[in-house]
């Protein structure tokens, strides 16, 4: 879960964690939620930031923290993170308009060899998304915020989200593909969250 984050907009999740759902019983499913993938951030060729096994109390951390920093100004908030895993070398700025309430989204990797990756955003059981990237909180259908990933076409898809111990709920998730990069480049990626 290096570099994931959630977000929530005037008392409503707008991003969440999915959960845990279970320990024991179901292995498979235990590894699954706590999977780079099942957290808001970049897969990279499905690596795993933290190698899963059978281990279902222990997570092996092989993630090389760089940096981490919480940049505080007048008007914004920024964080700052740079991890590395995998012969992969990601870093996330993330900064918060204090005035507009924008939310921006900066990933920047690099790589030795060419990868794909993948770029996660985990929604609330509550949120709902249009194909323009409106988000709409679903019961009162009533617009709260927009997101746009420059420069790749914004999907959906649904995964198991879980509220509490044992349950779980199909829900929406968004995502972005991005391109393979060619050797040793840098591909800065760019998303907007907005506030309505």
């Amino acid at each position: 879960d290096k570099l994931s984050f959630e977000l929530m907009l005037n008392g409503q999740d707008i991003f969440v964690d999915p959960g845990t759902y279970t320990y024991t019983p179901y292995p498979e499913e235990r590894n699954r939620f706590r999977s780079t993938a099942y957290h808001n951030t970049i897969t990279f060729d499905n690596c795993e930031q933290s190698k899963t096994s059978d281990h279902l109390f222990s997570l092996p951390d092989r993630v090389k923290i760089i940096n981490t920093e919480l940049i505080k100004k007048d008007d914004k908030l920024v964080f700052q993170g740079e991890i590395q895993y995998a012969d992969i070398t990601h870093k996330r700025t993330i900064t918060l308009d204090k005035e507009s309430g924008d939310c921006q989204i900066t990933d920047s990797f690099s790589c030795s060899r060419p990868v794909k990756g993948r770029l996660i955003f985990h929604l609330s059981p509550n949120i709902t998304s249009d194909d323009n990237g409106i988000l709409t909180i679903k019961e009162m259908r009533e617009q709260i915020a927009s997101i746009e990933v420059k420069g790749y076409n914004l999907q959906s898809g649904k995964y198991d989200y879980s509220p509490e111990y044992g349950e779980k709920t199909a829900t929406e998730y968004l995502f972005a593909d991005v391109s393979m990069m060619k050797e040793g480049a840098q591909l800065p990626q760019t998303c907007m969250c907005s506030g309505h």
